[in-house]
């Protein structure tokens, strides 16, 4: 947390995963237009509040999408969202651990407001990092979306990839095209189920980006 090289350096996720994948998979250059759309759609959903500090600056409680958005646009991130699949995985830890860990090496310490400021605290540190991730998986859901609904011959390069994924035995769908695309550009490793060598203070940082 608190490391802004770190998050800046998580910004080119989408340049060197997301673009050259989907322009794999599409190979008529439209991805790349696509992902650069998104990219800022994604960024225009940002607002750095303090009122968004455990979401990151995102909300998408309001079932009206933005004007740049379609409204199936917006159900697919709403959806996606509550799922998980496009929230940062730096949340997702937090929200698993955070107030276990912390009431566990606090109880007694101290009070719980400061048990809470120090909670508030460690939010704090992660927000630029935490921001960032969740740009990159909108906006990779929202570039593969876009595409995967311009054409049905879009759409069956996607079943096509599907084939060598967990997605193989499912029908696909733009939504589906958008989850599995998450999935293979952000990846979906967290504390909870990192590998072993994953662990510690090399494994972990060698390994930060495929997390």
């Amino acid at each position: 947390g608190g490391n802004f090289s770190s998050a800046f350096v998580n910004l080119s996720q989408s340049f060197v995963t997301t673009m050259p994948l989907l322009g794999m998979i599409i190979k008529n250059g439209s991805s790349t237009v696509e992902v650069t759309k998104a990219l800022k759609d994604a960024t225009k959903l940002f607002k750095a509040d303090m009122s968004r500090l455990a979401t990151y600056g995102f909300d998408f409680s309001d079932p009206n999408p933005p004007s740049y958005l379609t409204r199936d646009e917006w159900n697919m991130l709403r959806k996606m969202y509550d799922e998980g699949t496009i929230q940062a995985i730096v949340n997702l830890d937090l929200g698993a651990k955070l107030q276990q860990d912390l009431g566990s090496t606090v109880k007694g310490k101290v009070s719980d407001k400061t048990a809470g400021a120090i909670a508030k605290g460690l939010e704090a540190s992660s927000f630029m990092f935490g921001s960032v991730e969740q740009i990159n998986r909108i906006a990779a859901a929202l570039a593969t979306y876009r595409l995967a609904t311009k054409s049905t011959e879009n759409l069956r390069r996607f079943q096509k990839f599907s084939e060598s994924t967990l997605f193989a035995q499912e029908e696909m769908t733009p939504e589906l095209a958008a989850r599995m695309m998450v999935y293979k550009t952000q990846f979906l490793i967290g504390k909870e189920n990192r590998p072993v060598w994953f662990r510690g203070p090399v494994g972990n940082v060698a390994t930060q980006f495929l997390s």
